[in-house]
Formats: structure tokens, sequence, C-alpha cells
């Protein structure tokens, strides 16, 4: 453990596992080491099963999100957020999908382009259309009512791509196409 330890903070800077890097690393051990914690009530606890008892109590309760309702107070800040869509866009909006929407979707995409990692293109799905429409529909329609997506639809490859001069002085390392 020494060694390893003397490996990677010291001998970058040119020490050996010495006598002064053992009184450093006891020193500092020493210097971190909690002795003693006050509980709520303001006794001190010493013994090391009772502190990490303690500190798991105490992180558990900060970390912990209390059980009350936050219905007021949700509807205390969404009264000073401005409402853009109209109630009947809302109502277009919360309607049931229907085929025929999905289908004319389907056929205005782009086409030799993938939707997503599987690497199935907008011809695939138009050639599938008679024997897949049914599943796709359900898909789309199942994730509107659950307002849960798939991870794997909303997927994608991210590639970073150095952009390229005609000149041959070296290009900025932050200069990247991002591709997807």
């Amino acid at each position: 453990m020494w060694k390893q330890k003397s490996q990677v903070q010291w001998l970058k800077e040119g020490e050996k596992n010495s006598k002064l890097f053992h009184k450093a690393m006891l020193n500092h051990r020493q210097h971190n080491r909690i002795f003693s914690l006050k509980d709520s009530q303001g006794n001190k606890v010493l013994q090391q099963e009772e502190m990490e008892k303690l500190l798991v109590d105490y992180f558990r309760g900060i970390l912990t999100e209390p059980n009350i309702s936050m219905e007021e107070e949700i509807a205390r800040v969404c009264q000073h957020i401005p409402k853009k869509v109209t109630k009947e866009q809302n109502t277009a909006l919360l309607r049931v999908i229907t085929k025929e929407e999905v289908e004319e979707v389907v056929n205005r995409m782009v086409e030799n382009k993938a939707l997503g990692p599987d690497g199935f293109t907008i011809e695939f799905y138009q050639a599938a259309w008679s024997f897949m429409s049914n599943d796709l529909v359900d898909l789309v329609e199942e994730s509107r009512c659950s307002k849960h997506m798939y991870l794997g639809l909303n997927a994608t490859f991210l590639a970073l791509v150095p952009k390229t001069g005609h000149s041959d002085e070296p290009q900025d390392s932050d200069q990247y196409l991002y591709v997807m």
C-alpha cells in the first residue's frame, strides 16, 4: 500500500519511498481522522459503529424527500408560467393517434436515412407498412398515453468529426462537427 501511494503521488515528483513520505502519510491520515461526532442532542459519540450510524442517518435525512403533497406549491409556481398552448391545441394534442397520421408521417420522411441505431431506413418501414403498421401505431399511442418514450425510440449515435481546412495549419481542438 505504501509503495503504491508513493509511486502515484511522489515518484511523479522524483521522490522515493522514504521516511519523509511515511511521516507525511501518517500525518495526513492522523489529520483526516474523525475521533468523535455530536448527535442531534449534543451528546459526544466516540464508537466507530455509532459514528457510522449517525453519519448514515444524517445523510439519509438530507437526501430523502419529505413525503408531503407538493400540489399546492406546483400550482403556485405554474400560475406564473405563461400558457403558450390554447385549449383547442391541447385537445388536439391529447386525442388518439390514428393510423392515417402515422402513415402520413412515415411517407413524408426523408429517404435513405436510418431512423435510429438499428440501421433500418425509412424505406424499410414503408415497405413493411402492410404488416407492421398496427404495431407502430400501438407503440406511438402507448408512448403518448403513458407519457413515457422507450429509450430505444429516442436513441441516436453522436460522433465528433474534426473539421478539416484546406491549409496545412493545425485546426483548433474545439472545431468539430456534431453528426447525429
